[in-house]
């Protein structure tokens, strides 16, 4: 939660105007998730004892959410694996090889510089409160709006009030998901005849050239004739129905958007808020976080341009200067957030 000024009247225009401000930004999905440890220990705990991968871990594996881990909190989680093990009854290494091979592919590592750990007062709020939590916290308040897993109720200053919040919101990302494929079924709807028309139409151009644009025109044309020749009553009801026709379409609608705007809002409760003014770093990390593919610096440039004004040179120089602690060079001059594990094991990791 953002930590408001005691002194600021919760009715003033301007506390009305922050907690607006909290209350709509955009949704945008894949989702990113911050991992903590102690969601680590119970997921690896579950997936032991029941044999297969937990509902969060799946859904990472899917790219529905993309989940990231800052270097600190990893180093932590192996320092944990004795501790760990043996409240499973397995072997250290039977643990730390069922972690590498089960859960540390689909998570990419970021190693955050302190100057950027102390950017956002809430983190700050976190390592006062336990100082062991400041890594994970400081990078989920960079990717905010981002889901924080966790069941460590210390992140209260990021917005995690419930230890199962977390699990709620990767439930409730597949909800906006599903409600997107659900609008986007029922906007099809009313165009499918024409739509399927327009397919015939192209490929009958492709084979038999512009003939095949006058056909198409006739079986309009014919449609309406057709119609016009219906005695006047039985043109009342055709024209009834289709009336009928379009009011079930229309609920279709108004149902599929107030189901996707109800997953939305749910899924906002849950989520670590975005912070009252965005950050251009954090801007930069958040692109590169849900990115389908790489970007190169004028790809990123292009892309925050509307919003923020980098210099490409500048901007070019800092995701090199960088390269292998926060970003990933997939190709090259295109960047990714996040480093693969083995990446990152060969180059940053040292196991004490």
């Amino acid at each position: 939660m953002v930590r408001e000024d005691p002194t600021l009247d919760p009715s003033s225009p301007e506390a009305m105007r922050r907690l607006l401000a909290m209350s709509r930004y955009e949704i945008t999905t894949p989702m990113i998730a911050v991992v903590d440890t102690s969601f680590l220990r119970t997921g690896l705990r579950n997936h032991l004892k029941n044999g297969q991968a937990p509902h969060s871990l799946v859904a990472i594996r899917s790219e529905a959410i993309n989940a990231f881990i800052e270097g600190e909190t990893l180093r932590e989680m192996f320092r944990k694996i004795p501790k760990f093990a043996k409240q499973f009854r397995v072997t250290e290494l039977e643990l730390k090889e069922f972690f590498l091979a089960e859960w540390l592919p689909s998570i990419k590592v970021i190693e955050l510089p302190l100057v950027l750990r102390e950017l956002d007062e809430r983190s700050l709020a976190v390592r006062d409160r336990d100082e062991d939590d400041f890594a994970a916290a400081s990078l989920a308040a960079l990717l905010s709006p981002c889901i924080l897993l966790t069941h460590d109720l210390d992140f209260e200053a990021l917005g995690v009030s419930r230890w199962e919040q977390g699990i709620f919101a990767i439930c409730l990302v597949e909800d906006v998901n599903d409600g997107n494929a659900g609008l986007q079924a029922a906007v099809m709807i009313p165009a499918a005849p024409v739509f399927a028309l327009g397919v015939v139409t192209k490929k009958a151009y492709d084979r038999f050239g512009p003939v095949a644009l006058g056909v198409a025109g006739l079986a309009v044309a014919g449609v309406a004739l057709l119609y016009l020749k219906q005695p006047p009553d039985r043109r009342n009801t055709i024209k009834s129905g289709a009336a009928k026709a379009s009011r079930t379409l229309l609920e279709i609608y108004g149902e599929a958007v107030a189901a996707l705007e109800h997953a939305k809002r749910e899924l906002r409760q849950n989520l670590v808020p975005p912070p009252e003014d965005m950050l251009p770093v954090s801007a930069i990390l958040r692109a590169l976080a849900i990115t389908p593919t790489s970007l190169s610096a004028q790809q990123l440039h292009d892309e925050l341009e509307s919003t923020f004004s980098f210099d490409v040179h500048e901007l070019r120089a800092y995701l090199h200067g960088y390269k292998e602690m926060m970003f990933f060079e997939e190709r090259r001059g295109g960047f990714r957030l996040g480093i693969p594990f083995e990446v990152w094991l060969n180059g940053q990791f040292e196991e004490s």
